[in-house]
């Protein structure tokens, strides 16, 4: 059986534009949803970062407030460590007295001292030396670059430093001797003293006649300089090693005063004459 329409196409036309419209108004509700679920999504994840910024910043604040403390304090204790080191160089040196008893205690009695005289001076071997002049420059010109920087106290201690390197302390000794051998001894046990870096013998020279009494040997007259070596600054200073004896001599005399110098005295050789002269 065949269905008759008796509508006109006009009215089928309008059913299937109300359709199209339809599908395009659901469309563009499921299209107009998408987006606003996007921004809301977007809207929460930002706002979740905004959040994590504000706390990332306080951290970050708290952090670098923390980093300020401890370079502050770094500061403190650099400056601290820089007057405690130049207080520890001031106090480090090595007492007089001790290096007096030092040269006193291998003295034989064929040596008696006329004087002994301290002074600053460069030592010979550093300037025979190339590469201590090669790191002399070095030095010099490294202490340029550092004299802006630094603390007073660093800028003090290397100074100090500075000069003790390059003028070491010496002790220049004037006697007279009876006996060439034991003044040549005397030489080799206080170059082999831990106080001394080294010990050189100046001169040897035949006494005026003023000091030489009738019937005496013949006497001469020695020059002996001593370099003291620098102590460390911030250990206190190690007693020095006994001295160790040498071999055995044939001459008599030569043994007693080897006796002597290996027994230590408690008080200073008489054969001190004059007073010493810094």
């Amino acid at each position: 059986m065949n269905t008759i329409d008796f509508l006109p196409p006009r009215y089928r036309e309008q059913t299937a534009r109300r359709k199209t419209q339809l599908w395009r108004v659901v469309v563009l509700l499921l299209f107009g949803c998408a987006v606003a679920s996007a921004a809301a999504g977007q809207f929460l994840f930002r706002r979740c970062l905004q959040l994590e910024m504000i706390e990332a910043d306080l951290a970050h604040a708290q952090a670098v407030a923390k980093n300020n403390e401890h370079r502050a304090l770094q500061d403190a204790l650099a400056l601290r460590q820089a007057e405690a080191d130049l207080v520890a160089f001031l106090q480090g040196h090595w007492p007089r007295t001790r290096l007096l008893h030092a040269v006193s205690q291998v003295q034989p009695k064929t040596i008696t001292f006329l004087e002994l005289r301290l002074s600053r001076m460069a030592s010979p071997s550093a300037a025979r030396s190339p590469a201590g002049n090669r790191r002399s420059k070095a030095d010099n010109r490294t202490e340029k670059k550092e004299s802006a920087g630094g603390s007073p106290a660093e800028r003090d201690l290397r100074a100090l430093r500075d000069e003790m390197q390059s003028l070491p302390l010496s002790i220049t000794i004037t006697g007279i001797t009876s006996d060439g051998g034991d003044l040549h001894l005397f030489v080799s046990q206080l170059d082999q003293c831990p106080f001394f870096q080294e010990a050189e013998l100046r001169s040897l020279e035949a006494a005026p006649d003023r000091e030489q009494a009738a019937g005496s040997p013949a006497l001469s007259q020695f020059e002996v300089r001593l370099f003291v070596r620098a102590p460390a600054c911030a250990v206190a200073p190690a007693a020095p090693a006994e001295l160790a004896a040498p071999a055995e001599i044939d001459n008599p005399a030569r043994q007693d005063t080897l006796a002597e110098i290996a027994a230590p005295e408690s008080v200073a050789s008489p054969a001190l004459l004059s007073p010493v002269s810094s």
